[in-house]
């Protein structure tokens, strides 16, 4: 009686025992299906949708930072509408780069080639401009790019570089001059003048020192033509670093 009480039991408990083990499986198969999907979704989610999703963050590291490379292609997307021109004998001009915003490109011009010529060739690369930032070394009355001394008489001469300002540049856009003092007499006005006046754009330049706060310098413009509205185009936090001024220098001084 007992063997057939016992019998009849196993008989009973078999099928439930069976549906255990059965439920057992598929849930260790439902865990390594989703676990599989995880892996997969780590393949083609960014990181910041899995921030909210629930997975745990120790999974984000199968998913590498992005490279110095894929960073550039980042901010050469960002569409350039201004342009900061530099002569290469500015010293610590690693900070414009290091500090230059979106949509900032930077050309540098060679110190032992014509500047104008230069300038003209770097303007035609570019259209709609809002902004032209030109950094170099002046003095009261000239400016210094390149190997050429710019004054109100010569540029009178360069009839191509206004052609080349208007077509890279909108209408009222803003031609920028950082070099310590080129506004800072009658013939530095006038030179911002006659750019004014064969030209769609505003000018400004300075009066004083330009650059290092130490040695007497700043960034402001104190001369203006026309409604400028542009900013600096270097984080200012950066420009701290600038240790010179951009006065008059030996051609060879920063080289």
């Amino acid at each position: 009686m007992k063997s057939k009480l016992l019998g009849s039991l196993s008989t009973l408990l078999l099928p439930m025992g069976f549906y255990s083990v059965t439920s057992q499986a598929l849930a260790g198969y439902q865990r390594t299906y989703l676990s599989a999907a995880i892996g997969l979704d780590l393949a083609r989610t960014p990181s910041t949708s899995l921030a909210f999703s629930g997975v745990p963050m120790g999974l984000l590291q199968s998913n590498p930072a992005p490279s110095e490379a894929q960073e550039l292609d980042i901010l050469s997307a960002v569409p350039v509408n201004e342009l900061i021109v530099i002569d290469a004998a500015v010293p610590d001009k690693q900070v414009f780069y290091r500090g230059i915003k979106p949509g900032v490109a930077i050309v540098e011009i060679d110190s032992s080639r014509p500047g104008l010529l230069q300038l003209t060739d770097a303007l035609a690369q570019y259209k709609n401009l809002a902004a032209v930032h030109v950094v170099s070394h002046a003095e009261a009355g000239v400016l210094l790019l390149g190997d050429s001394r710019i004054t109100a008489e010569t540029i009178k001469r360069e009839v191509k570089v206004f052609s080349a300002l208007n077509g890279a540049m909108q209408d009222g856009a803003d031609l920028l001059f950082y070099g310590c003092e080129l506004a800072g007499n009658a013939e530095g006005e006038a030179l911002l003048d006659i750019i004014q006046d064969n030209t769609h754009v505003d000018v400004a330049a300075s009066i004083n020192k330009t650059g290092n706060l130490q040695q007497g310098g700043d960034w402001q413009l104190e001369i203006a033509k026309g409604d400028i509205t542009a900013a600096l185009p270097v984080n200012s936090v950066a420009l701290r670093d600038f240790s010179a001024v951009l006065a008059t220098y030996s051609p060879h001084e920063f080289l």
